[in-house]
């Protein structure tokens, strides 16, 4: 994955390791690099464990594939580079 000249990324929260995989799966269909990453449970709405984290100029194409693919985001995290 392509990082951000400013190192900024933004992360899905999707919940379960499994939706992870899937939402993974959809965007790569779609040509959309990303990658899974484990998060804190403190730093979502919900306590969501795990997402998917990709550039920023991808968060339109990623929301629409991702609800195409019938896959729920609890949130959306805008980071500034570190992993969350």
């Amino acid at each position: 994955m392509r990082e951000n000249p400013r190192g900024e990324m933004v992360v899905a929260a999707i919940g379960s390791m499994t939706g992870a995989i899937k939402a993974k799966r959809a965007l790569e269909a779609k040509g959309i690099a990303c990658e899974i990453v484990s998060l804190e449970p403190s730093a979502t709405k919900r306590g969501c464990a795990y997402g998917v984290i990709f550039a920023p100029g991808l968060e339109k194409a990623i929301r629409g594939a991702l609800r195409e693919a019938r896959i729920p985001v609890s949130q959306y995290l805008h980071r500034d580079g570190s992993l969350p």
